[in-house]
């Protein structure tokens, strides 16, 4: 894992695949339980998609959005998931959305999935 943004996906790099011989990038989601391989060397993931596509890959309208009634995140360990996970029933709305823990944030979520 060399990162993560605000909703608390985590990119990791696949060194299974590799693209000009660098590995390419895996964007994992833990609401959704989807790992995309966003089929980018890591160069052009960092250099370029976050560059020209920052907006769509960080989803910055709603981060804009979750800043008119909310501090931005100070800590590194914290991220903004769902009140009610969408596993649950939970709506893909800013009303259930609230700032966790990153770590607790992966593990419940990951737990209620796995269960389903």
């Amino acid at each position: 894992m060399f990162g993560r943004d605000w909703l608390g996906s985590l990119y990791a790099a696949d060194f299974s695949r590799d693209v000009n011989g660098w590995p390419t990038v895996l964007a994992l989601n833990i609401d959704f339980r989807d790992a995309m391989d966003t089929r980018l060397a890591l160069t052009d993931f960092h250099e370029t998609a976050l560059v020209d596509d920052a907006a769509a890959i960080l989803n910055l309208d709603l981060y804009r959005s979750w800043l008119e009634s909310h501090p931005p995140l100070r800590d590194a360990g914290r991220a903004v998931g769902y009140r009610i996970p969408l596993a649950l029933g939970g709506e893909d709305s800013l009303s259930n959305m609230e700032e966790s823990d990153l770590d607790v944030y992966w593990q419940l979520t990951g737990q209620i999935g796995q269960s389903r």
